[in-house]
């Protein structure tokens, strides 16, 4: 808050005010929010204002300042508004140090201290003309019950970006700041103070990043329940693999069970074609180079027995013969 003056005129406190022309805010406008309690803790009633007071502002205060209509006048916004740098512009208007800033800092805690510089407004009219001190309240960002939690950390940080140059009167990356304050904070806003943006939001946009904070919830307990299937996973795959070549041992194992009890029918040819057969049918059954090993010994065990059928249909040719 500004609180510019005519240059002739000597103000230390808000007191000094009540017999000149002061420009003071629209009622319920942001300058009454923050004048109106200075006033009260002066003893001074807001609801009943000095005859020379006036409640305009902004371009209005400033224009009726300039033309002697007004001794002082009240400003709010930050010192790179034009409002503020047009007034301090003017040789023949003073910045008004608020020499009590301390004491209204101590009984309203919503006020702080802001330090001015020599000539941090204007240099060229080197105005303030001497390290000033005025006061303001603490900008806060304040949500209803309607606000989503999620936003709040884009907000944050979209404050973070536009603040992060600083300003003439705050330090470059200085806002916003978690201070203490009447209201409670919200859990997103505390974690962003201390940390900085959720993990997913430093590399996901943020409508991504948003719907995978949403169901992670959900994902971990799917994994849960999904982990002891990744675990049967490698032995269903390994038995569905090898399903395609042990089908064909039960053939060979009968096969070879009548070969040693002899009880095999007197024409073979029919076992020996089928063996054949099966030979060229293995020949087109694929599986993984991991498992072409179990595939060859099927091979060969198939070769193994037509052997044993040859031998014995050659033996039974002999006879006969």
């Amino acid at each position: 808050m500004w609180l510019f003056a005519r240059k002739d005129l000597a103000i230390d406190t808000l007191s000094d005010l009540i017999n000149l022309r002061t420009a003071i805010g629209a009622n319920n406008g942001g300058i009454r929010i923050v004048v109106n309690p200075m006033l009260a803790a002066n003893q001074i009633d807001h609801e009943n204002l000095p005859a020379g007071w006036q409640t305009s502002s902004g371009k209005k205060a400033l224009a009726a300042l300039l033309a002697n209509e007004l001794d002082a006048a009240f400003f709010l916004g930050p010192a790179e508004s034009a409002l503020v740098q047009e007034a301090a512009s003017h040789s023949e208007l003073q910045l008004v140090s608020f020499n009590q800033a301390a004491a209204y800092r101590a009984r309203l805690p919503f006020i702080t201290e802001i330090k001015v510089g020599q000539g941090l407004l204007n240099l060229a009219t080197n105005q303030p003309q001497q390290d000033t001190s005025t006061v303001g309240p603490v900008a806060m960002l304040i949500a209803n019950e309607s606000f989503h939690p999620a936003l709040t950390a884009l907000i944050l940080a979209a404050a973070q970006e536009v603040m992060k140059s600083g300003t003439l009167i705050d330090e470059p990356d200085s806002w916003p700041k978690n201070l203490p304050n009447d209201f409670a904070t919200l859990t997103e806003a505390q974690y962003f103070h201390d940390k900085g943006l959720p993990l997913l939001q430093r590399y996901l946009p943020f409508r991504i990043a948003s719907l995978a904070d949403r169901y992670i919830i959900l994902v971990i307990p799917l994994l849960v329940l999904l982990f002891p299937l990744f675990k049967i996973a490698g032995p269903v795959y390994r038995w569905r693999i090898r399903a395609r070549i042990y089908r064909w041992y039960k053939y060979l194992r009968d096969v070879d069970k009548q070969l040693s009890n002899n009880t095999l029918p007197a024409h073979v040819d029919d076992e020996i074609k089928r063996l054949t057969a099966l030979q060229d049918e293995l020949a087109k059954v694929e599986v993984p180079l991991s498992y072409t090993n179990e595939l060859y010994q099927l091979h060969l065990h198939v070769r193994y027995v037509l052997q044993r059928l040859d031998r014995l249909k050659a033996e039974r040719d002999n006879k006969a013969a």
